[in-house]
């Protein structure tokens, strides 16, 4: 399978546009990579579902910040992001046990 050459990187926007354009567009699931690797790596540590759950979503957010700003996200996939990270706040706030 040959890949599109990368003829004109200028910014790092081209770069995020050529790697996902190599990967099938596959590239754009790396928050959501992120959150699930996170979350279950934390459900392993025998962490309570919320707090896996917010600590996930929070540190997907931070990351897709930083994606964001690159240029490597679009700005409403950085929404979804920060939707699931108020949902998952309020679920561990709702679920905490004094």
């Amino acid at each position: 399978m040959a890949f599109a050459e990368p003829t004109n990187l200028t910014s790092l926007k081209s770069l995020f546009d050529y790697a996902d354009s190599v990967t099938g567009f596959f590239y754009l699931l790396l928050p959501v990579s992120l959150f699930f690797t996170i979350f279950f790596w934390l459900k392993r540590n025998q962490y309570d579902t919320s707090d896996s759950l917010l600590a996930s979503s929070f540190t997907t957010t931070i990351s897709s910040v930083f994606i964001y700003l690159l240029g490597g996200i679009s700005g409403t996939q950085f929404f979804y992001v920060a939707v699931v990270m108020v949902v998952s706040a309020i679920y561990a706030w709702a679920t905490k046990q004094n």
